[in-house]
């Protein structure tokens, strides 16, 4: 026990006791790896980016379209809101 405090220094037997002991040191990845996550990221990031535009774009064309269906849309929901009577 003597030489795991003299390897961790600055923790003691209340310290492990009251926080637990620290989890051991994992190696760290080398820098390639590190690299093609990120860079896998990006390319995700830019899909992501082309596939809002493209959303956007269709939104835009729709938008003339939705103008002609909202009067279809309130007759709809007004007929589908009104309770039907008790005969």
């Amino acid at each position: 026990m003597a030489q795991e405090e003299r390897e961790r220094p600055g923790r003691n037997f209340f310290d492990d006791l009251m926080f637990g002991a620290r989890p051991e040191e994992e190696e760290q990845p080398e820098n390639e790896e590190v690299s093609e996550e990120t860079e896998m990221s990006e390319a995700q990031m830019e899909q992501t980016m082309a596939q809002i535009a493209a959303i956007m774009d269709t939104a835009e064309k729709l938008k003339p379209y939705a103008k002609h269906l909202a009067p279809i849309w309130d007759a709809i929901k007004k007929v589908a809101t009104t309770k039907p009577k008790d005969d």
